[in-house]
Parts: C-alpha cells; sequence; structure tokens
C-alpha cells in the first residue's frame, strides 16, 4: 500500500483530498439537517400557539358577556324600582318658596285645626303637643333662609300627627318635641376656602309621646313607617303600663274568719274583691277596675323618636320679600 503511495502521489492527494471533502460536507449536512429539525420543532410549537389562540374567545367571552347583561338589566330594574319607590319622598322633598309671615300664619293656623280634630277625637292636648315642635315660631318668623326648609319639616309632622289623631286610638298627645335642624343653629365664621360640603339627604329628628290603648302602638307604627307623602323611619321606641304597680286585693275583715270543714282543711269564704270591712258591697270597686291588670285593659304610654328624611333634590330659595300677612 505504502508502496503504491509512493510510486502513485498524485493519485494519493487526490483521493486523501476528495475523502475529507466527503467527510467534511457529510458532518456539514448532518449539522445543518440538526439545526433545521429544531427550527422546524419550534415552527411547529409557534404554529399550533397561533392556531389555539385564533380558536379561543377574546375576553369577555360570549358567555361572560351574557351573564355581564343579564346582570346588568337586573341592575337597571333594581334602580327603576327604587326610583319608583322614593319618587313621592323625593317630590315632596322640593322645597317652596315660602317668607318667613306666611310660615308663622300656617303654623298657627295648622296648630287650630289640629286641637280642633282632637278635641272631635276626645283626645287630650296641650300646648307641648299643640305646636309640633315649633313653639319658638308662633309669635317671631323664622330667618328666611330657614323657613323653606322648615316648611317642609312643618308640613310632615302635621300630617302624621293628624293621622295619628285620626286613626290610633289615642287618648292623649303628651307631647310633640322636634330637634333643630342645621340650617336653624348659628354658624360659626370659618376661614377656609373649602366649600361646604352638601349630602343627598339629611334626616329632620322629632319625638312624639302619646297615651292610648294597647293596640294604638302597633297602629302607631304602621301610620308612621307607610306614610306615602314622606319617608319616616323610626329611631327608638319606649312603651311604659299605665299602671307601675298592680291594685292590691283586700277581703273584708269579716270575711276573714275562717271555716273549717269536716276534713280539717281551713276554708276561706267568697269575697267581694276590694270591699273593705264595713262596706257595702256596692260600694266595692267594680270588678272590671280589679280585673284590668289581668284583662289589660287599660292604657300605655308610647314615645317614638322619628327620623324625617329630607332629600336635597331641586331646591327653591325663598322669596326675598315678605308677602302681606
Amino acid at each position: 500500500m505504502s508502496n503504491w503511495i509512493t510510486e502513485n502521489k498524485p493519485a494519493a492527494v487526490i483521493t486523501g483530498v476528495a475523502l475529507v471533502l466527503v467527510l467534511g460536507l457529510g458532518a456539514f449536512g448532518y449539522l445543518e439537517s440538526s439545526k433545521q429539525g429544531e427550527t422546524d420543532k419550534k415552527i411547529a410549537t409557534a404554529k399550533k400557539a397561533i392556531d389555539a389562540a385564533n380558536k379561543a374567545e377574546f375576553t369577555p367571552t360570549s358567555k361572560v358577556e351574557k351573564e355581564l347583561n343579564a346582570a346588568i338589566k337586573t341592575y337597571q330594574k333594581s334602580l327603576a324600582s327604587i326610583k319608583d319607590a322614593y319618587s313621592p319622598f323625593l317630590a315632596t322633598s322640593k322645597l317652596d318658596a315660602i317668607t318667613p309671615n306666611v310660615f308663622k300664619n300656617k303654623l298657627n293656623a295648622d296648630r287650630e285645626a289640629f286641637i280642633k280634630l282632637c278635641k272631635d277625637k276626645g283626645i287630650q292636648v296641650n300646648d307641648n303637643s299643640s305646636w309640633f315642635g315649633f313653639q319658638d315660631y308662633g309669635n317671631t318668623a323664622p330667618s328666611t333662609q330657614a323657613t323653606p326648609t322648615l316648611n317642609f319639616e312643618l308640613k310632615a309632622i302635621t300630617q302624621l300627627a293628624n293621622e295619628l289623631a285620626t286613626n290610633c286610638e289615642l287618648t292623649q298627645f303628651i307631647k310633640i318635641y322636634r330637634k333643630k335642624v342645621n340650617i336653624e343653629k348659628p354658624v360659626a365664621a370659618e376661614t377656609t376656602d373649602e366649600e361646604p360640603v352638601t349630602l343627598p339627604w339629611e334626616p329632620m329628628t322629632f319625638e312624639i309621646a302619646v297615651k292610648g290603648k294597647r293596640q294604638m302602638v302597633i297602629k302607631a307604627i304602621n301610620t308612621i313607617l307607610n306614610n306615602k307623602n314622606y319617608l319616616f323611619s323610626i329611631d327608638n321606641l319606649r312603651v311604659r303600663n299605665e299602671r307601675v304597680i298592680a291594685p292590691v286585693i283586700t277581703l273584708p275583715e269579716k270575711e276573714k274568719k275562717a271555716e273549717t270543714s269536716s276534713t280539717g282543711l281551713t276554708l276561706a269564704p267568697a269575697a267581694t274583691p276590694g270591699a273593705e270591712e264595713g262596706q257595702d258591697e256596692s260600694q266595692a270597686p267594680a270588678i272590671e277596675e280589679i280585673l284590668k291588670p289581668i284583662s289589660g285593659s287599660e292604657q300605655i304610654f308610647a314615645q317614638f323618636t322619628v327620623n324625617l328624611i329630607h332629600f336635597n333634590v331641586n331646591e327653591k330659595k325663598a322669596a326675598d320679600s315678605e308677602d302681606a300677612e
């Protein structure tokens, strides 16, 4: 072999070069083939991701969109029902353009009408209740700024008091106390650039104390909470029986003598409740009076703390000039 290479050097060189070229090309082809395979795999993976993205629904999906539309419709219906429920209260919350003197005259007229109604119904009424909590304005007119708000409150309390007197079997209006609203209170001057915050609604608190039959409490609660023109809420309710201590029932001394039966038992004779010794039975308290603590026919006292809700909507300012009385 070595002799052939020695004798044929040109041919051997050509053969060696060809062999190296063949091996090099083979190795290069293998490497290129491997790179191409990896590239093909990457392309295939990317294609799968693209296909999957094209098949998937964009957010929100059609299912989510349907659910969202249904929820929006339900919310809109709820808003509509709330608006319908509150529309009477929003309407009455609009303040009338009323002057202080007109308000004062209206207060006195409403008071006289209320006193007459209570008299016709046999209901006791006094100055603590007949002014509806506006005693300060019976003779002195309020400020021009406060008058429209006070007029709204007066109309609401007057209507409620008249309904309680008409429907609730009361025997006495003990008091109607009204807490002053913010616009009545003097405001100290503040050196601030911030604008005052106006809330969408304002509670106006007042108390009504009455006396009447037991069932009047339920009727009064229904009258307060079911008002069609003004929104009232009950913050507190206190109820007390007119009889703090039950009456003592005594037997006549002459009838306390025991009788002994044949069995040896000591028996008390029948007695008229409430009769005193030496007192004729016809003069004893009526049986209805004796049975009052048992039968529940006694009356009760009830005191309601009520919030009147005023919504700040489209308020009208009071006129600057006062009307003639």
